[in-house]
């Protein structure tokens, strides 16, 4: 007994199961190829991203009052980033 399926693609063409599940199965390792690279793609995308941020706010004058002063500290998964400080006096 031999079993045909018929294609969306082209109605007139009719291919034994077998040989549509084969192909079914090369299209789904494709598939799982192109997935698995995009997650490598993204997680190497990722370290790049900031993912720390830190904010201290300080006084660097004893005669002035409050914690008017600030640094912040922006850094990436690879831990490389920038500080931003800012010294406010009258």
């Amino acid at each position: 007994m031999k079993f045909e399926i018929e294609f969306y693609e082209d109605r007139r063409e009719r291919k034994p199961v077998a040989e549509f599940l084969v192909e079914l199965e090369i299209k789904n390792i494709n598939l799982k190829n192109k997935i698995v690279a995009g997650i490598q793609k993204l997680e190497h995308k990722q370290l790049s991203f900031f993912e720390t941020v830190s904010l201290v706010r300080f006084n660097p004058f004893t005669d002035t009052g409050g914690n008017t002063s600030f640094a912040l500290a922006l850094l990436n998964g690879e831990q490389n980033g920038i500080v931003i400080t800012s010294l406010y006096s009258r």
